[in-house]
């Protein structure tokens, strides 16, 4: 199974594929998803896990509060990627319906006004309940007693879903505002994998590093997919019948998920997704939990804004009274496990196949089956780390080729 939960804030059937895949009209969600993980990632040295759609949602509903005419507006709609934002709601609230028929993705928002300021004016009311955004006001300048508060709502909001979404070291009290929003994705993988043969074996972090951990595999007919022109091998691990979302893994071939990151944007990922094709593949991955903290200040930083900080309050939505932004946080964990999907039994035939095997890095993303919209992506560097077994593990999977280079 895997279950992830982020806390802030996909099947496609393909037909005939053709070498030179049809030019869609641009897809501005699709391509934030790609453009933010990238930028984002370039800030961390070790694992990352995001939802870059959820963040672009509840920005394009805060966007419908700024002055048309505000340079700071344009700039932000233009890192955003929101050249529409009638358009953009439509589409939110049509896959909101889809994603919620198996109650597989549940979400909750909340936003608060912080302080003595009255902040929630008539026009955030409105565009709030626009996005289905609880509402709340925090009036002290503690920030323990504001935590609290905070978490106890919050609790309520997410149908007790969330216990603690914030910290004391998360607030600062002269914030005006704060956005926590919390997305559950609970999803079971189609076909169950089991523990590999040797179970706990190194992951080859870089060239000199290698961390134990226990791996675990399944084989079976997957789509699968290996591309030297754009350095990856690619493989889709599909969640059970009737989920909207599936999973797509992919590590490079010279061992530099930056290398392959390079060129990437989602004509891209539809590109890769299009040519894969199914056959008899043996996935093996380490089982890991991922967690990471995300905050709107480096976030949108990251995404070229050069509109400067002052006091940790940027008025990046500026209304007729003046409203700043505090923060808007992202709290992600995710977990890799092996669930409770068909058992596959073995393949005959001595053919192996195809193999896929993540015991190096390797970047994920989970989206739209439907749409191949992105809603969460992320890599993993570092998995959880196992003592190291005293047996022999001779039987364990020979590092990758790049390990021997240079």
């Amino acid at each position: 199974m895997l279950r992830c939960l982020l806390i802030l804030v996909a099947s496609f059937t393909p037909g005939i594929v053709s070498d030179s895949p049809k030019q869609l009209p641009k897809d501005y969600q699709s391509e934030f998803a790609w453009k933010f993980y990238k930028q984002i990632s370039q800030s961390f040295e070790t694992n990352i896990i995001s939802s870059p759609y959820h963040i672009r949602e509840a920005f394009a509903c805060l966007s419908n509060v700024s002055l048309p005419s505000n340079t700071l507006s344009k700039e932000f709609q233009k890192a955003i990627l929101l050249p529409r934002t009638n358009l953009i709601h439509t589409r939110y609230d049509l896959q909101r319906e889809r994603f919620q028929c198996r109650d597989e993705l549940r979400v909750a928002t909340l936003a608060a006004g912080l302080g003595t300021k009255h902040v929630l004016d008539g026009m955030f009311r409105s565009t709030m309940d626009h996005c289905r955004m609880f509402q709340t006001r925090v009036a002290t300048d503690h920030a323990i007693k504001m935590t609290q508060k905070l978490n106890g709502v919050f609790w309520n909001a997410s149908n007790n879903e969330m216990r603690k979404f914030l910290s004391p070291n998360d607030i600062d009290v002269d914030w005006d505002f704060l956005i926590m929003n919390s997305v559950v994705l609970s999803a079971q993988w189609k076909y169950q994998f089991k523990p590999s043969d040797t179970t706990v074996c190194p992951f080859y972090a870089s060239k000199s590093k290698q961390i134990y951990t226990e791996f675990m595999q399944v084989e079976g007919y997957f789509r699968y997919g290996y591309f030297s022109q754009w350095n990856l091998a690619a493989v889709e691990v599909p969640f059970k019948d009737g989920s909207p979302y599936s999973c797509l893994l992919m590590h490079s071939i010279d061992g530099s998920l930056s290398n392959m990151m390079k060129n990437y944007d989602h004509n891209r990922f539809r590109e890769i997704y299009q040519k894969l094709n199914e056959g008899k593949t043996t996935i093996i991955m380490p089982k890991s939990i991922i967690r990471v903290s995300l905050k709107s200040s480096n976030i949108l930083k990251s995404l070229g804004l050069k509109t400067p900080f002052t006091e940790k309050i940027w008025k990046v939505f500026n209304s007729p009274n003046g409203v700043s932004l505090g923060e808007f946080m992202q709290k992600v964990t995710i977990q890799f496990e092996s669930g409770v999907g068909q058992i596959v039994k073995n393949i005959p035939g001595r053919d192996l196949g195809n193999q896929f095997i993540a015991h190096e890095p390797f970047v994920f993303t989970v989206f739209d089956r439907q749409e191949l919209t992105p809603i969460i992506v992320g890599h993993l560097i570092e998995p959880t780390k196992t003592e190291k077994p005293k047996s022999n593990h001779l039987m364990c999977q020979n590092p990758p080729s790049w390990t021997f280079k240079g």
